[in-house]
């Protein structure tokens, strides 16, 4: 693992999972990589578990067409 990963954050969640904020939009996409998951795992040394988060947005009033 790539020594310039940071985090912003670690929030313990009410389940008992944890939730890891990066500072980057290029890191999530690394984590997103299904082979990657391994390589950050190994460092835990228990069995632990990665899952994506999905987050449903609804936006009003926002145009669909645009004619200059």
């Amino acid at each position: 693992i790539s020594q310039s990963i940071k985090f912003i954050s670690a929030r313990c969640l009410p389940q008992g999972g944890i939730l890891y904020n990066l500072d980057s939009i290029k890191l999530a996409a690394w984590f997103g990589i299904p082979s990657n998951h391994s390589k950050f795992l190994n460092g835990f040394g228990i069995k632990v578990a990665i899952r994506d988060r999905a987050f449903h947005v609804i936006a009003e009033n926002i145009p669909i067409s645009f004619v200059p």
